[in-house]
């Protein structure tokens, strides 16, 4: 007994079997989260050092490069790229795909710990973290008001922090823009020369006098104490009342006599604003595994408790929040899967005229998909972008299976059996062609599931999400369907598709259409070839990418002025930047970040691009309407403040494109080329003259230079004999001037219970100027003092305020963004043609290299990928067609659906100016498992009538036609018509969902009409050679007489 039998017997079992389903289905859809992305997991360790006050050259010779020589020898890494800072050198490491990273950063912690004795003893100790997407922010405030930003910061700090992170799944929360407080000891640089105290003696006074010690422990009467000697400062008078010398008549120095002792600030090198005031930014990120969108719902609660709790003078901003795309996102492709199902479900009544089989559809649709969420429950996945993107699609390709079986039902209950029996056979007779198709487009994505890289993370969900969509459908076309149609199926006169004069008329159309085709079978495959050649040719002008660029509900532009332009000019830019948008309707808030700001160091050494790293730099962010209610697209916005921008010799302001960031797009650019040499003054050069031909070529937009142009110093010169003379190394001199004017530290203060820097220094006013500077005092070992003129001179220089390396070689880039109405393919290669221009002419210098990288390198390996995957498909799907047929030729006459696909797509692509793209493709994978169910479907139609009925070859293929023209048009249209909402989808996140249903439409229409030709004129042609070499074969082998009786 058949499975479809069985359960035509046993609708009370099924029925049971329904609510186990419905049950299973709608607690796993309750407990399933909502993500933006898949899980991924980047193989990225990034290491971050701090040396205060070092230049970039000397931590990149003894920070950088010895980090990067230890972490090239820990197994499976891929590339070393670093950033070399002043006082910071920030070493990223990428290991193979499917490597442990949490395995990986321990290795580098132990490597490091191995070799830290090569690096300088001043440095801090080197941090080690790993990127994951979930390091991401998942939402993002700015806190402004009408006091002081100290007191801002407290209260972000001890309410807004403490409460949020108090929420859970929550991992950390941080804040940019705050100035820490410190305790200052600002020296007088008369008194300290004329009473003789090296800063150096300060210092180690300062500290050796602020400690507690364990002393052990002391017995009395049989009672044991804890000996402890405390010494740490409780007061500002305590450090004044240190002594830190003795003058000529013996009398004790003390430190308030040379200084002045006070709470202040570190120094101000950024400014942090919302809507015009200071402000501090606040970024939260979740756990690993946690559910965006609930720990939003709860961050979304506290932030309601905090509004009622935060001073009446102050406002907390929503600046960013990842819940809210992303429930707009899996909202809008929700229902355009719903859509998509109610105008299948109206298109499937329109063709057979009855609303029983339409009952059934709109009973099997549901319970496919609800099948569906237990599998995506079980394994692991959340319902993003991806995983919605795949449901939606599969949503026309679910009704298929159940279209299949109720159109043979209803072909038999029309020709006279009665519903039961119709029921059973009905769907046993095309079981095994539904089996077929479907594990053939199953087997197109087993080999998605072993692409590698963020390719294969990304596309691995969709392709299983279908997966669990196509089994759920099969099972729900073999066992509930039967039930359904045995129970509410009955046969009508005068009903049904078949009894339409447009349908009859149709099949007769049809019939004369193959029958010429079967006829002129030459004349068709040439036109049918001629067809497919012409669209190949349509593949330069088709653009290409590797992730659609998504108008999000925010932009983020960079700008960078001339070198040496101090924080308030900067400032002042960026407000008149922000000025023109603040009265836009289609922006809800302005903010923006100049200079440095406090916190974001760890952004930096995530590689986040865009974030400001001088006083000469900054970002803007723009906090928009959601696409569907805004007037403009952000990228008009942005062109708009790029019109605004000063036209000024070393300044630029480029937009950051978030999309492909939040999409796991390269983080460098759309291109990027990366030149490689030793010399930094020649990378430099090269880049600027790479930067200006670039500037020509079509469809290079913003460009963005690695390296940070020249920044004026002035190089203290110490002389050697000089120093020798009066008794000073260089070292002592160095340490004080470092002292004088960054800053030392000499210990940590306890303030309310928590350490602050103490830090010695000289007040600002004692060091403005360059006379200032060069009178500096020196103690010498005899204790007489003498001013910095004496030992030392200043000299004006340009030094590079970054250093980058990757492969532990320098290395500069420029980084390419692709102009609004351009691809990246196209664009690409012309680049890739102007750079081959530029190396072979005499710019270029010897002993230097070049390489293209970005986007346009995960784009090609999206294409080398993609186009390995779809030839296994191809590979796959006739494997499993020939175990089906048991036959090498059945399968490769079907196989020739593949190609009239192609036209499809191309002709789609090309129409709606679609690119190729990670979506697309995706899009072309399904079509190598879906096209090919027509043709089996045909295929075995025509074997069985000629097997069963006894017709020849040309009238089973002609009555087979006709026969099965309804089953496949209704499948093929269904699948077409329940995917046209995704296709002509404008809300938020159509750009990723839109190019798989193009993609699927185009090359299903080409492929459902031609295959209703085409493969009938390839099957007898095959048929007819094969009976042809067969017949020779046994000539030759004297086999044929025997075979005759």
């Amino acid at each position: 007994m058949s499975i479809p039998e069985f359960s035509v017997k046993r609708p009370v079992t099924i029925s049971m079997l329904i609510g186990i389903v419905l049950v299973l289905g709608l607690y796993s859809y309750l407990n399933i989260g909502l993500d933006m992305l898949p899980d991924i997991s980047y193989p990225t360790v990034s290491v971050m050092t701090t040396w205060q006050g070092a230049a970039p050259e000397d931590v990149e010779k003894q920070v950088t490069k010895p980090i990067e020589e230890m972490l090239s020898l820990v197994s499976r890494v891929k590339t070393v790229k670093s950033v070399t800072r002043e006082g910071m050198s920030i070493v990223m490491v990428e290991f193979e795909w499917g490597t442990n990273i949490d395995f990986a950063a321990q290795d580098i912690r132990d490597q490091i710990s191995i070799f830290k004795k090569m690096l300088p003893e001043d440095i801090d100790e080197p941090v080690v973290f790993k990127f994951d997407v979930s390091m991401m922010p998942i939402a993002m405030y700015a806190y402004a008001g009408d006091m002081d930003l100290n007191r801002l910061h407290d209260i972000a700090e001890n309410i807004i922090k403490t409460r949020i992170e108090r929420v859970d799944g929550v991992a950390s929360v941080s804040i940019w823009g705050w100035r820490d407080k410190e305790v200052h000891i600002l020296l007088d640089p008369g008194k300290i020369a004329a009473m003789g105290i090296d800063p150096q003696q300060i210092k180690m006074a300062i500290m050796f006098n602020n400690v507690n010690l364990p002393a052990g422990y002391l017995v009395k009467r049989n009672k044991e104490y804890l000996l402890r000697t405390y010494g740490e400062y409780t007061s500002l008078d305590d450090i004044g009342s240190i002594i830190v010398g003795v003058s000529k008549s013996y009398k004790p120095i003390y430190l308030r006599d040379v200084a002045t002792i006070k709470f202040g600030n570190t120094e101000k090198r950024g400014i942090t604003q919302v809507e015009g005031k200071d402000a501090l930014w606040i970024m939260i990120s979740k756990e690993s595994g946690a559910n965006t969108v609930n720990v939003m719902k709860r961050v979304l609660k506290e932030e309601k408790k905090l509004n009622e709790m935060l001073p009446q003078n102050t406002k907390l901003y929503r600046m960013f929040d990842m819940s809210e795309i992303i429930r707009r996102i899996i909202s809008r492709t929700t229902n355009n899967g719903i859509v998509g199902a109610i105008l299948a479900m109206l298109f499937i009544l329109i063709f057979l005229r009855s609303w029983r089989p339409t009952i059934a559809i709109s009973i099997a649709i549901p319970l496919s998909i609800i099948a569906t969420f237990i599998a995506i429950y079980a394994a692991g996945y959340t319902l993003n972008i991806m995983t919605m993107v795949g449901l939606a699609l599969g949503v026309g390709m679910l009704v298929d299976n159940a279209v299949v079986v109720i159109e043979n039902i209803y072909r038999l209950i029309e020709g006279g059996k009665d519903r039961i029996t119709a029921a059973g056979v009905g769907a046993k007779q095309v079981g095994m062609a539904i089996t077929a198709s479907t594990l053939t487009t199953i087997a197109v994505f087993l080999p998605v599931l072993f692409i590698p890289g963020i390719t294969g993370q990304l596309s691995r969900g969709l392709a299983l999400t279908i997966v669990f969509a196509l089994l759920s459908s099969l099972f729900v076309a073999l066992t509930i369907v039967p039930v359904i149609a045995a129970q509410i199926f009955k046969r009508q006169k005068n009903a049904g598709m078949e009894t339409t004069k447009w349908f009859a008329k149709l099949k007769q159309s049809y019939g004369g259409a193959l029958a010429w085709c079967l006829d002129h079978r030459a004349i068709t495959l040439i036109l049918v070839f001629f067809l497919f050649i012409g669209s190949l040719a349509l593949y330069p002008a088709i653009g290409g990418s590797f992730i659609p660029k998504v108008d999000q509900p925010f932009a983020q532009l960079f700008f960078q002025m001339p070198q040496g332009t101090t924080l308030e000019e900067t400032n002042e830019i960026g407000q008149q930047l922000v000025d023109v948008v603040k009265d836009d309707p289609d922006v809800l808030f302005t903010s923006m970040v100049v200079g440095v700001a406090s916190g974001s160091e760890f952004d930096l050494a995530m590689g986040g691009q865009g974030t400001p790293t001088s006083v000469n730099e900054g970002e803007i962010f723009l906090r928009l309407k959601f696409k569907e209610k805004r007037r403009r697209s952000s990228e008009q916005i942005i062109d708009e403040v790029r019109r605004a921008f000063p036209k000024l010799k070393n300044a630029k302001l480029t937009s950051m494109d978030m999309s492909s960031q939040t999409m796991g797009g390269a983080i460098e650019g759309d291109i990027s080329v990366k030149i490689f040499g030793d010399d930094i003054a020649t990378l430099q050069k090269l880049a600027q003259y790479v930067e200006d031909e670039l500037k020509k070529v079509d469809g290079v937009g913003d460009m963005v230079l690695s390296f940070k142009r020249g920044r004026p110093e002035m190089r203290i010169i110490v002389n050697k004999d000089k120093c020798a003379r009066v008794g000073l190394s260089i070292g002592q001199v160095a340490n004080a001037i470092k002292t004088y004017t960054v800053g030392s530290f000499a210990g940590r203060y306890n303030d309310v219970n928590k350490q602050i820097d103490i830090k010695i220094k000289l007040d600002e006013k004692d060091r403005k100027n360059l006379s200032q500077i060069m009178s500096l005092p020196l103690i010498t070992q005899n204790g007489k003092t003498i001013p910095l003129s004496q030992v030392a001179q200043i000299v004006d220089t340009i030094g590079p305020p970054e250093i980058q390396h990757e492969e532990q070689k320098r290395m500069v880039a420029v980084n390419i963004t692709v102009a609004e109405g351009h691809n990246l393919r196209k664009t690409t290669a012309r680049v890739k043609q102007k750079m081959n221009e530029i190396y072979n002419s005499p710019h270029w210098k010897e002993g230097y290299v070049y390489d293209i990288g970005g986007q346009a390198d995960q784009m090609n390996d999206l294409f080398k990928w993609m186009m390995i995957a779809i030839v296994v498909a191809f590979l796959l799907v006739y494997m499993v067609m020939a175990s089906q047929f048991e036959s090498f030729l059945h399968p490769f006459v079907i196989m020739f659906t593949q190609p009239l696909a192609i036209i499809g797509v191309m002709w789609a692509l090309f129409l709606t100016g679609t690119d190729l793209s990670l979506p697309s493709f995706m899009g072309l994978v399904i079509l190598a498992g879906i096209v090919v169910n027509n043709g089996i479907v045909m295929v075995d139609f025509i074997n069985q009538l000629r097997r069963n009925e006894g017709l020849d070859m040309r009238t089973a293929i002609i009555e087979a036609g006709k026969l099965r023209i309804r089953p496949v048009l209704i499948t093929a249209l269904t699948t077409i018509v329940g995917m046209v909402p995704m296709a002509l989808s404008t809300s938020q996140g159509a750009e990723m969902r839109a190019p798989m249903a193009i993609a699927v439409i185009g090359g299903l229409t080409s492929a459902t009409f031609l295959t209703l030709l085409v493969i009938p004129v390839v099957y007898s042609l095959f048929e007819k050679v094969s009976v042809r070499t067969s017949n020779g074969i046994k000539k030759i082998l004297g086999t044929a007489d025997e075979d005759a009786i």
